[in-house]
């Protein structure tokens, strides 16, 4: 078998993650285990600590690589989790309003300071409090002199 096979360096370099992976690790654990490769490179400053050193690189790099598939999947999960507790509070909101205008039928101050719009109420364009609700908003004014 020649050196080049032994130590995974035929055909293109793999492009996915794993397969890099794999090839790395198979080029420096034959180039340290393989004695005659071993001195070869060693004559190019390989000596084996630094093939160790260059293995421990690749090692940092697979951790760091799994954390981030680790850290991808908490957010997926959190995201799930997420749309879950918004779907239950729409769905409470939704009931809690069918009730409060059930309950203060006749009384639309109080639905107004619930920012409710009591039913048949014209909008106005302004939230509770009388302020100008999101994204309409009133231009500021100015002093003219």
């Amino acid at each position: 078998r020649s050196p080049l096979a032994t130590l995974g360096l035929t055909g293109a370099m793999p492009r996915p993650a794993a397969g890099f992976l794999s090839a790395s690790y198979a080029l420096f654990d034959n180039a340290v285990r393989v004695a005659s490769i071993r001195m070869a490179l060693a004559e190019y400053g390989y000596d084996e600590a630094r093939l160790e050193g260059e293995r421990a690189l690749i090692e940092a790099y697979d951790r760091a690589r799994q954390a981030q598939e680790a850290a991808k999947a908490a957010v997926q999960q959190a995201t799930g989790k997420q749309d879950v507790a918004l779907q239950a509070l729409g769905e409470w909101l939704s009931q809690f309003l069918k009730i409060a205008r059930v309950a203060l039928r006749g009384k639309p101050d109080l639905l107004e300071k619930l920012g409710i719009r009591p039913p048949g109420a014209r909008t106005s364009g302004k939230g509770p409090g009388g302020k100008k609700a999101a994204g309409g908003a009133e231009p500021a004014k100015t002093d003219a002199a």
